[in-house]
């Protein structure tokens, strides 16, 4: 019985390879995922060294250079320089720090708070499960970046905290994980696994998060890998808006709204700050659909 057992786990974790080795081989079959899965991997690797490679570090931290304003993009400044002569360039690189630092700040926020309240919300059902869908209703009946815009001007700005600005993106995002988690639940909670292990005496609160939480992984990956394109835009509305990150702090959004009085004339303030943003939400939006098609095999086109 135990050599049964252990021959029956041993065939079980095989499949398990076998379908992790394809869909890893439909990741990178997938061009457009694969290279945008190659640019967020260079794209980390740039916010980890940033500071330590670009030509005018101290150009992202408040330095102005008033014999080098409005200059065009060239060999010494590959992006040109901005009102108060600092390298565009070394800014759009050091901002990728923060991006990439919101955007994975917020979405272990929303994840932290989501999925918990649609695991409860689904398994338990009734009064609870009515409870916590009406107030995600509620949120969910405006759009993520007014709410977080309402949320951030509210709480205010303290200097050049971004605490305030996660806490509002995240309180803006969660529902989405509730209402996913929660229809994943319940349709895996009256499943034969489920039934054995209540049927064992094992708690709700074990059933919740070792037996049914373990399936809900998949489409709670896809949705962050999703999302976190859709936080860097938002951050960068906030900021634009004058309720994100402030000045000096080279921050994509902000950068961007300081270039936009200048557009007609010097071009660059806005364009490469812009492209950043552009290009790194599109990357990520590539990937999560990757994703989707490689770990749903229904989706599957080969």
């Amino acid at each position: 019985m135990v050599g049964f057992i252990a021959m029956f786990k041993s065939e079980k974790m095989k499949a398990r390879l076998r379908e992790l080795r394809y869909s890893i081989y439909i990741l990178k079959r997938n061009k457009l995922t694969y290279i945008s899965f190659i640019f967020i991997l260079c794209l980390i690797v740039t916010a980890a060294i940033g500071p330590y490679i670009v030509p005018y570090s101290e150009d992202a931290y408040g330095a102005v250079h008033p014999e080098k304003v409005f200059q065009p993009p060239s060999l010494e400044h590959l992006f040109g320089t901005d009102d108060a002569g600092r390298d565009i360039f070394s800014r759009v690189v050091i901002g990728a720090r923060i991006s990439l630092w919101i955007g994975i700040v917020v979405i272990i926020l929303t994840v932290s708070i989501g999925v918990p309240l649609g695991l409860v919300a689904g398994y338990m059902g009734g009064v609870i499960d009515e409870a916590i869908m009406r107030v995600t209703d509620m949120f969910l009946s405006l759009p993520p970046l007014l709410l977080a815009l309402v949320f951030a001007a509210a709480m205010g700005l303290r200097g050049q905290s971004f605490n305030n600005v996660l806490i509002a993106i995240a309180i803006a995002w969660w529902p989405w994980y509730t209402r996913l988690v929660r229809g994943q639940v319940v349709s895996l909670k009256e499943r034969p696994f489920v039934e054995a292990a209540r049927a064992t005496g094992i708690s709700s609160f074990k059933i919740m998060f070792r037996h049914i939480l373990p399936n809900c992984l998949t489409p709670i990956m896809v949705q962050a890998s999703l999302d976190f394109g859709s936080v860097v835009l938002t951050a960068a509305g906030l900021s634009f808006l004058g309720l994100g990150a402030q000045p000096p702090t080279p921050e994509w959004g902000l950068m961007l709204s300081i270039g936009r009085y200048y557009f007609l004339n010097y071009w660059w303030l806005a364009t490469f700050p812009g492209l950043a943003i552009f290009v790194t939400v599109l990357a990520f939006n590539l990937m999560s659909d990757g994703l989707r098609e490689a770990l749903y095999p229904k989706l599957r086109r080969f």
